[in-house]
């Protein structure tokens, strides 16, 4: 849910990529590699060891998102993309966020976005 909220609010995938290796690679870059004192479970991950990096990355999440997307939002943008899952937010917790409420609380039900001509609609009118 927090990538799709992603999507919404900059109109483009978070993680375009074609390969799972290029996926995690992606997905490292902007949350930053796992800590073993955060997560220690991570190690247990059968394909965690593929992926090695000379430094660990820090999490760049808030940084890259600033300028597209509201702060309360990336707060929880932010707990939704939390690499540990024990860490992630529940589903119940982030309906109770600030961002969510002050949706309620303006009485929004939808958000009004710019019109976005994707991809995906661009080849399903071409093959018409």
């Amino acid at each position: 849910i927090g990538c799709i909220m992603c999507e919404l609010f900059k109109r483009c995938p978070l993680f375009p990529y074609n390969s799972e290796f290029d996926l995690v690679n992606a997905i490292y870059k902007l949350c930053g590699t796992p800590e073993l004192n955060q997560w220690p479970e991570v190690i247990h991950l059968s394909k965690f060891k593929c992926l090695t990096f000379t430094k660990p990355l820090r999490r760049i999440l808030r940084e890259t998102l600033q300028n597209h997307i509201p702060s309360m939002a990336i707060d929880l943008i932010d707990k939704m993309l939390a690499l540990n899952p024990a860490r992630r937010i529940t589903a119940e917790n982030a309906l109770k966020s600030h961002w969510i409420l002050q949706m309620k609380s303006k009485n929004i039900t939808s958000m009004e976005l710019p019109p976005y001509d994707s991809f995906e609609m661009k080849m399903k009118n071409r093959s018409k």
